[in-house]
């Protein structure tokens, strides 16, 4: 036997509710991978700059740790930080199209207002590419102190 909510359905239609919930949770899922890597961005920034602080201080002296395995340690953790925010890149534009697909199947008038607005929208270099030229930048930075480290005991 069907209930009253279940005999407003035709079947083979699909519930209203179903189609914002779906929606929503879609935009759910980017708003978290887009604060994790923000998070993840912010820690490997903060710890690249903690390690140039007290690690390449002058009085500290140069010794094959705070030269090689110190920018080696920050290469790294900025290596996995921009892993991270690719993967998460690709799974947020995989959300969206989710999203889109649903409004284009459900909601096809909003569908059409929201392309027409994404095409006008400028591009905006913010975001994950800031993030991802930030870590490059550490990246290369580190790579200097190994370089001196290296030459001042003629191995290059």
């Amino acid at each position: 036997m069907l209930d009253e909510q279940d005999s407003s359905k035709e079947i083979g239609s699909v519930d209203t509710e179903f189609v914002v919930m779906y929606y929503q949770h879609q935009y759910d899922r980017v708003a978290k991978l887009e604060e994790q890597g923000l998070n993840i961005a912010n820690i490997v920034m903060t710890f690249s700059i903690v390690a140039f602080t007290f690690g390449f201080d002058k009085n500290q002296g140069s010794t094959a740790i705070t030269d090689v395995v110190l920018p080696l340690t920050m290469i790294a953790a900025n290596i996995f930080a921009i892993i991270y925010l690719i993967s998460a890149g690709d799974w947020i534009e995989t959300h969206r199209s989710r999203a889109e697909r649903i409004l284009e199947l459900f909601a096809e008038d909003i569908y059409h207002l929201d392309r027409e607005l994404f095409n006008k929208r400028k591009i905006r270099f913010w975001g994950r590419r800031t993030q991802l030229f930030i870590h490059g930048l550490l990246m290369s930075i580190a790579v200097v102190p190994m370089l001196i480290y290296l030459r001042s005991i003629n191995i290059l």
